[in-house]
């Protein structure tokens, strides 16, 4: 489908689609830098870091606005969405019809010549066939991979209250659904975990309807992305240009630190 896009701009620095007019560069031929993750695994804070760090560099519109602009005018037809769990049924549809899902929209940017700096640095891919297509359609892309898990991600979900994470129902059937989720959220969580998140819900440090819907969001997002097997996938496709940080186990300026000279 997106492959019989023509050309736009989607920012006036910004162009997606082909045949690309003169002046204009694929992202294929870019140097870019691209994070790989999941939601909440530190992306974002690596990126800040990362955009201090090379102040003459270039940062891509991140996936959500690529979604926002590409992926969800084909399938939404007017209809206003309200939560994140709306949004990935209908990317994931788009999956359906592009394997290389985001990576594919990502290898069909287009950058004008003359504007382009060192790193171009993208935000980001995940999953298997994302990763597999981005290794062969972006031959000098660098990755890194940002892993935590489930249960840091779900604190930090919880604790950066994001309207993005939102996902609108009734509140007394979130209060009596984040019960049951709760308990099944072994799927997810170790008993020591659940433990430690019913105390913090004791405590007041959060409510039970906000925790049901963030561990929604993390059990839809895992439904479709494997971050062991991304990885996996990431080191035996690109071995020489990638790095894993795991974000739970490492100071965010010891990350940047290793970011930033892999990136050089």
């Amino acid at each position: 489908m997106i492959a019989a896009m023509g050309f736009r701009l989607l920012a006036p620095e910004l162009g997606f689609g082909a045949p690309r007019p003169d002046g204009w560069r694929s992202a294929t031929s870019l140097g870019l830098v691209v994070l790989v993750g999941l939601t909440a695994s530190g992306k974002t804070t690596l990126l800040t870091r990362l955009e201090q760090r090379f102040g003459g560099g270039a940062i891509l519109p991140d996936r959500r606005w690529l979604t926002d602009q590409i992926i969800l005018p084909l399938y939404r037809k007017g209809r206003r969405l309200t939560n994140r769990i709306d949004r990935f049924k209908l990317s994931g549809r788009f999956r359906d019809e592009h394997p290389g899902g985001m990576a594919e929209i990502l290898a069909r940017l287009a950058l004008p010549r003359g504007i382009e700096t060192a790193p171009v640095l993208f935000n980001g891919l995940r999953g298997e066939n994302e990763i597999a297509y981005a290794c062969r359609s972006l031959p000098r892309a660098r990755f890194i991979a940002l892993t935590a898990p489930d249960f840091v991600r779900l604190r930090r979900l919880i604790e950066r209250q994001d309207a993005f994470d939102k996902i609108s129902t009734n509140k007394a059937l979130a209060s009596a659904a984040g019960e049951a989720v709760l308990a099944d959220a072994g799927d997810l969580l170790a008993p020591a975990e659940i433990e430690e998140l019913r105390l913090m819900l004791g405590h007041g440090r959060c409510a039970l309807a906000d925790v049901a819907a963030k561990l929604a969001i993390l059990r839809e997002e895992r439904r479709f992305y494997d971050p062991e097997r991304t990885v996996a996938a990431l080191r035996r496709a690109a071995p020489s240009r990638c790095l894993v940080i795991d974000t739970a186990s490492e100071d965010i300026e010891a990350a940047a630190e290793r970011a930033a000279a892999f990136i050089g």
